[in-house]
């Protein structure tokens, strides 16, 4: 289970934070300044960090400055915790390089959202890293003119592959995300959301697929699939 990290000055905000996540299967850690903050990344880093902007000392903005120019850092994802409504104060969270952005006080479901979100790309992300180190490594033994091309290229091609394959073999899965009216919380609609379990790999997200699919003209194939799909179901 991954392990997140607390930044915040109030002690209450802390607690708060930890129990909602330890409830949700978390396993958390929580310091009161930015200055401790860098101090236990450098000696066990976090999946994922809960990082308040405004704080006596060092403020959120230099944490995550710093974080994210540090190359061994630079890959874990911060959500900015902040009360003040300025969207000021949100673009500047994420010019640090912050990947999301929460306003106090902070709401259940939607902390645990981001929280997954965030946590499902980093984990794709480390499976491409592990992938292409994998690769660099199959090349080296070769020694062959293949070295040549770069890895990121044939991290590429592979995902092209399995897409291929995936379109081929009907991969692909439909969730269906409730819309419910204002007046008076009735469900009145569904969004079908395109879902990819990649075969040895998990959950890739659909803004890291989608786009490849356009790219290699297989989007249309798909769309038709969805649609199709969905009127089945809603057939049944």
């Amino acid at each position: 289970m991954a392990t997140l990290l607390i930044v915040d000055d109030e002690l209450p905000v802390r607690k708060l934070l930890e129990t909602l996540l330890q409830y949700e299967g978390y396993h958390t850690h929580s310091v009161a300044s930015g200055e401790e903050a860098l101090v236990l990344v450098a000696k066990q880093p976090p999946d994922l960090i809960l990082l308040d902007i405004m704080m006596p000392g060092m403020d959120g903005y230099e944490v995550a400055n710093r974080l994210k120019n540090n190359p061994a850092t630079a890959n874990i994802p911060i959500i900015m915790l902040s009360a003040l409504s300025e969207p000021s104060a949100r673009l500047s969270g994420l010019q640090t390089g912050a990947e999301e952005f929460i306003s106090k006080p902070v709401e259940r479901v939607e902390l645990w959202l981001r929280v997954r979100n965030l946590l499902r790309l980093k984990t794709y992300g480390d499976q491409l890293k592990t992938h292409s180190l994998m690769l660099e490594q199959q090349l080296r033994e070769r020694g062959t003119e293949t070295a040549k091309m770069n890895v990121h290229d044939l991290a590429r091609l592979d995902l092209e592959n399995a897409l291929r394959q995936a379109v081929t073999a009907g991969e692909f899965q439909l969730h269906y995300q409730p819309k419910r009216a204002v007046a008076d919380g009735q469900v009145c609609g569904l969004e079908a959301l395109l879902r990819w379990e990649r075969p040895g790999y998990g959950a890739v997200s659909p803004a890291v697929f989608v786009p490849i699919l356009e790219q290699l003209g297989l989007i249309v194939a798909v769309g038709r699939w969805v649609i199709e799909h969905t009127c089945q179901q809603i057939a049944t």
